[in-house]
């Protein structure tokens, strides 16, 4: 009776359909899911549905979508060939009762071995040689490759974020991975209305990589997908996520999105038959553009990527482009007495001379700083022209950020600078010199 009903999950050892549970996974907020095997012995990923249930009034209405979106997708070969396979869609009903009895499943391949692009840039963060600059350009290609293709097969994702690009071992390829775009449940058929926004519902996205259009809680575009990658490929090839070193960080989000607030994306190496950087950047930066219509397709911004793009709005490569804006005034000389006061969550503590900072300090300033900080977390000191500086320290678990961006380098203290722990921003401490 439990295969017929959406509120129960499956159990190890369960045949439903053939399908036999190997492994039950931790109950997701749409779905329960697992690792099963076929009567082929074929291993799957097994997906039951909790949302919509059997008394859904649009659940029928997403069994449909479900089916045309695995009939667009696999009637594509590009599409085909960069999303995971879709195995199977199927519902199980029984009648009689007071309450529907119905759910509804779905099978894909399974992947042994794989990890998503958030482990990359994970692994990344912890060690920038975990994966050469080679590989990273490759995977930005194929990721906006991948949503080309989906946009070609009239399919919108809606929620791109780097856990839904997954990572398939591949020895035979130079750069030892192919890129599959996942996590399609809720992604959108162009030019059909999802039947959860007819009954109410709004559509799926994940905070720090919502478009202006999900913010406005209007339906996502191909734009809103565009706007997105924009901000993954600054993950990829920049200096990690924009929105990071915007004012406020992703606790001022939602506003930096709508009002252009993101910080530009700067690639960090040169690519291959790439003759103009400035131009690609340009085209990059577009996707985050406010206005949707000004954002470049992912056609456009692949061919940018690949060197071959002629022209965008009215810039070429090689073109004038608008002029960067002027770097901000030096710092005034510093002075001999002069020292660095440290704010955070209504404490501070003032640095006169060289101080290594951690947890032995500043536990006593909130549970962060006790949980993720390292006993010596970051080190202000007085560089050879006497101005104060700060580094991380070496032994640290967590990268230390300045103003969002990892702290790899010295950088100068100067006021209103903000040391935060990683891409999450954790612990922020406000630096202002006295």
């Amino acid at each position: 009776m439990a295969e017929y009903v959406s509120s129960f999950p499956f159990s190890d050892g369960d045949i439903i359909k053939g399908y036999q549970i190997k492994k039950a996974f931790e109950p997701g907020g749409f779905a329960y899911a697992g690792k099963a095997v076929s009567s082929s012995g074929r291993n799957v990923f097994f997906k039951k549905y909790r949302r919509p249930g059997g008394s859904s009034p649009w659940q029928q209405g997403f069994i449909d979508y479900q089916n045309e979106l695995k009939r667009r997708i696999q009637s594509d070969a590009m599409a085909s060939k960069l999303c995971y396979e879709f195995i199977e869609f199927f519902d199980r009903s029984k009648p009689g009762g007071l309450v529907p009895k119905r759910a509804f499943y779905q099978v894909f391949e399974w992947v042994e071995g794989g990890s998503d692009l958030r482990k990359m840039l994970t692994d990344l963060e912890a060690n920038p040689r975990a994966y050469d600059w080679n590989q990273r350009v490759v995977f930005s290609k194929v990721m906006v490759a991948g949503i080309h293709a989906i946009h070609k097969a009239g399919v919108i994702h809606t929620d791109l974020k780097p856990e839904n690009f997954y990572l398939v071992p591949d020895s035979t390829i130079s750069v030892k991975w192919k890129i599959r775009v996942i996590d399609m449940d809720f992604s959108i058929l162009e030019g059909v209305k999802p039947p959860w926004i007819e009954h109410g519902d709004t559509c799926v996205g994940t905070r720090g990589y919502m478009s202006p259009e999900h913010v406005r809680k209007e339906i996502p575009t191909k734009a809103s997908d565009v706007f997105t990658l924009g901000l993954i490929l600054g993950e990829l090839l920049g200096a990690g996520h924009p929105a990071m070193g915007a004012a406020g960080g992703m606790d001022n989000y939602d506003k930096n999105v709508l009002e252009g607030g993101i910080p530009s994306v700067e690639i960090q190496h040169p690519i291959e038959r790439v003759s103009d950087l400035k131009f690609l950047n340009y085209v990059v930066n577009a996707c985050l553009c406010p206005d949707a219509s000004r954002r470049p397709t992912p056609e456009q911004l692949l061919k940018a990527l690949n060197g071959v793009l002629n022209k965008f709005h009215d810039k070429t490569p090689g073109g004038a482009l608008t002029p960067p804006p002027p770097p901000p005034p030096p710092p005034p000389p510093p002075s001999h007495n002069q020292r660095v006061e440290l704010i955070a969550s209504g404490h501070s503590l003032t640095a006169g001379i060289s101080t290594k900072f951690g947890q032995r300090l500043l536990k006593t300033w909130g549970e962060d700083f006790e949980k993720f900080m390292s006993a010596e977390q970051f080190h202000l000191f007085k560089g050879d022209s006497g101005s104060w500086k700060v580094e991380h320290c070496a032994d640290a678990k967590n990268t230390t950020y300045a103003d969002g961006v990892p702290l790899k380098a010295p950088v100068d203290v100067r006021n209103g600078l903000v040391i935060s722990l990683g891409k999450s921003g954790k612990c922020p401490i406000t630096l202002n010199l006295k």
